[in-house]
């Protein structure tokens, strides 16, 4: 900026008095600008000093929250043998929120290193936990789609339900357990997946048993009888919920025969 004014009055050509002068004193104040940050920065060494320390320390003690986090998920989180599909999708949330807690922690101490001159620290193990979460993702989301439909269809009434909804409802999430990645099937909860995907579809047939108008007062009080379950069917408040809480799928065949016996009875 400086050579250019002075190229324009090496000319003879006019610029206002106060930007020639301004011009002209830039080297000046520059100067004095780099002498007050040499200054400002042996001043602010202790204060530098303490604040790269309190970051080593920060990053070390991040560094090994995340090596326990990923050792507890190993352990103990929803990959694991022992967790059960709802503990798991739990699991699934609650690490979720923690593997975005870390990478905002994570990003802070990048910048807090960057500003201190610092060697960035890598954490291979949220990278791991990112992989792994999104692999367990396609089996949880499935469990969790199919038990909140599951839910929804359970506030039916038994005389307003159409079994074909649910019959349609458990092919869909059969075929999309078929159609997850095949090396998930090695991963302990695709078989617990596969056990509630399966005993849902395994169920239908029963219920459409249940369903047979064939069936009288007399023939659900022997069913009640026979389960050692008791319920009331008024068509007002009797749901699908109320026969799912029940178990019979566990008297299956004690159902079969007497909803074999309804239907001869009918055709007599």
């Amino acid at each position: 900026i400086a050579e250019r004014y002075r190229t324009l009055e090496l000319y003879n050509i006019p610029a206002p008095t106060e930007e020639a002068n301004a011009a002209k004193a830039l080297a000046e104040d520059w100067t004095t600008l780099v002498h007050d940050a040499k200054l400002a920065e042996i001043k602010l060494a202790p204060v530098k000093r303490k604040f790269t320390a309190v970051t080593v320390k920060q990053v070390d003690e991040f560094k090994l929250a995340v090596e326990q986090t990923k050792e507890t998920f190993d352990l103990e989180g929803p990959n694991h043998s022992s967790v059960s599909m709802d503990e798991g999708v739990v699991l699934m949330a609650e690490y979720t929120k923690k593997l975005e807690e870390m990478n905002a922690t994570r990003e802070d101490l990048v910048l807090a290193q960057q500003l201190f001159n610092l060697e960035l620290t890598s954490y291979p193990e949220l990278a791991y936990l990112d992989a792994e979460l999104k692999e367990l993702a396609h089996m949880y989301d499935l469990y969790a789609d199919m038990t909140s439909s599951i839910s929804t269809w359970s506030s039916t009434l038994w005389v307003d339900l159409d079994i074909n909804v649910l019959v349609e409802g458990a092919d869909g999430f059969s075929q999309k357990k078929m159609k997850l990645p095949k090396h998930l099937r090695s991963r302990p909860p695709y078989g617990k997946l596969e056990e509630a995907v399966d005993g849902f579809k395994d169920s239908i047939p029963l219920i459409g048993n249940l369903k047979n108008d064939a069936l009288r007062d007399r023939h659900w009080n022997k069913l009640m009888e026979v389960t050692g379950k008791e319920f009331d069917m008024k068509p007002d408040t009797f749901t699908l919920g109320n026969l799912f809480d029940m178990g019979l799928s566990a008297f299956e065949d004690e159902i079969g025969l007497i909803v074999n016996g309804a239907g001869k009875e009918l055709a007599i």
